[in-house]
């Protein structure tokens, strides 16, 4: 039977080694062949940055780091909480594949990218605090990273929320916890106003009709050839984590309690920000990076047992699409 002679995937450190040094090498190949395309949402703060530099040297280098440290809190998040049943490689190359396989979110520094990086590290947070009854300074601290992080991208705002929603699943949403959450959103305020008062940081020389115009989502019409390559290319990325979900209807009632509620938080993160992603296409390349953060995660829990041949023939598919659709990108 093909269920007795299985083979594991590698789960070493030279596993994880050679998908980070293939993610890289994506990346380098997709530098000089792509026209790269920055998107940018309506922040507090603007960093007067020069356009050059996001699609220099320096600025790859700098979106590399941000999405193998991103890499490295997945593979935390997954193999800590038992998210898969054993330590696996999957969240590792699902990621790389899927930022990397992407030349707007592998080799352009994105707002969003940043944003993933703080959305994982809450998520990494809110985990760890499951069913924690004194867990109001880590609530604290996770809500004042993505108040902080919105600073540089607006739409990190909207991840707040669901912080309340995974208190609630975690189990620890309680007046102690949520005054927490909301002193820390004053807190980053108060920082602002001070700095601005201070002359520190410059305020928005935005007219207030035109700020608000900013923050109402983009529509269809006005999205570039990029942009509607990526709504075909996270297509793949969906189809994944919906039989994830599927699956989850059998499998969850083997799971411990704890995993059960990561896995619906992991949920109601995908869909929430596919929800953003439909309502505002225009900043598809930001919300592209935290969706993929989760769905890397879905996808390793998909593919954790793999207990016959057509499932195996899946994992092959999905990594010869994506790599595909790369190539095809970059010509």
């Amino acid at each position: 039977m093909y269920e007795q002679n299985i083979k594991r995937l590698p789960t070493d450190a030279a596993a994880h080694i050679i998908c980070i040094a293939a993610g890289i090498l994506l990346i380098i190949i997709s530098a000089p062949l792509t026209a790269p395309v920055r998107e940018s949402s309506t922040a507090l703060i603007n960093i007067p940055v020069p356009e050059t530099w996001y699609t220099s040297t320096w600025g790859v280098t700098l979106n590399t780091a941000i999405i193998l440290l991103t890499t490295l809190i997945i593979a935390g998040i997954t193999n800590r909480y038992a998210i898969t049943s054993s330590y696996s490689i999957l969240p590792t190359l699902f990621y790389l594949m899927y930022q990397c396989c992407n030349p707007m979110t592998g080799r352009v520094l994105q707002q969003g990218n940043i944003g993933a990086l703080a959305i994982i590290i809450s998520t990494s947070i809110l985990f760890g605090n499951y069913q924690n009854k004194n867990s109001a300074g880590n609530i604290y601290g996770a809500t004042l990273l993505l108040a902080l992080t919105s600073l540089l991208w607006g739409r990190a705002l909207f991840y707040i929320p669901l912080l309340w929603i995974g208190m609630m699943q975690m189990h620890i949403f309680n007046l102690q916890t949520f005054s927490a959450s909301l002193l820390a959103i004053l807190t980053i305020l108060w920082i602002y106003t001070f700095l601005l008062i201070a002359g520190i940081i410059p305020g928005l020389d935005t007219p207030t009709a035109e700020l608000l115009k900013n923050l109402v989502p983009g529509g269809y019409m006005t999205l570039d050839i990029s942009e509607q390559y990526g709504l075909i290319y996270l297509l793949p990325a969906i189809i994944i984590p919906a039989a994830m979900a599927i699956n989850t209807l059998y499998r969850e009632t083997h799971d411990k309690i704890s995993v059960r509620s990561y896995n619906r938080h992991l949920n109601t993160t995908a869909v929430f920000t596919l929800l953003y992603i439909a309502a505002d296409p225009d900043g598809i390349f930001n919300y592209m990076p935290v969706f993929n953060s989760v769905a890397a995660i879905q996808a390793a829990r998909y593919f954790d047992t793999i207990k016959s041949l057509k499932k195996l023939r899946m994992l092959y598919a999905t990594i010869i699409i994506y790599l595909s659709m790369y190539i095809i990108w970059i010509l």
